[in-house]
């Protein structure tokens, strides 16, 4: 089996990298909970992935979690300071109203509507406003094993295969 990094070692890393000192981030470092971007984590975990402005549609969602690629996704608050975090689509439910599974590192497994993600409607328990899906991250992982987050393994699809076309 693989090692698998924790999300406190990939920030540990990106901590050390900024500070050109060993930083340790597991459990709960006090320079821990800093903005960075995405892609910069990424690349410290040595994972690769293409950015995209805006949602993609069910399909090409679907399409992703199928292959087994986490879609990752930038939620921007409606809030006074523009605030926003990464967080991770695990699975999706196509059908009269198309349902995705979000690992959110703020507030844990959430169930969300995808037009609620789309349209600045994403409001996880505990919250303060709502959210708004803002960039994608499709991630290129070639001959590496599946991701795990929480304990868990992250994706899962459901429903119907979706036609081409979906990205």
């Amino acid at each position: 089996m693989a090692n698998q990094l924790t999300q406190c070692q990939v920030a540990g890393d990106v901590m050390s990298a900024k500070y050109d000192q060993q930083i340790n981030c597991c459990p709960n470092g006090p320079l821990c909970n800093q903005p960075a971007g995405l892609s910069t984590a990424l690349r410290t975990a040595r994972i690769t992935a293409q950015h995209q402005l805006g949602v993609p549609n069910a399909a090409g969602i679907y399409w992703e979690i199928k292959n087994e690629l986490p879609v990752g996704w930038r939620c921007e608050w409606d809030d006074a300071q523009q605030s926003a975090h990464f967080a991770v689509i695990t699975a999706i439910r196509p059908g009269a109203v198309t349902h995705v599974d979000v690992a959110d590192p703020w507030y844990g497994w959430t169930n969300a509507a995808l037009d609620d993600l789309r349209n600045g409607s994403y409001l996880p328990q505990g919250a303060p406003v709502d959210g708004r899906w803002h960039d994608t991250y499709f991630i290129n992982r070639p001959n590496t094993p599946p991701l795990h987050l929480f304990g868990r393994r992250l994706l899962r699809a459901a429903g119907p295969r979706p036609r081409r076309g979906g990205r």
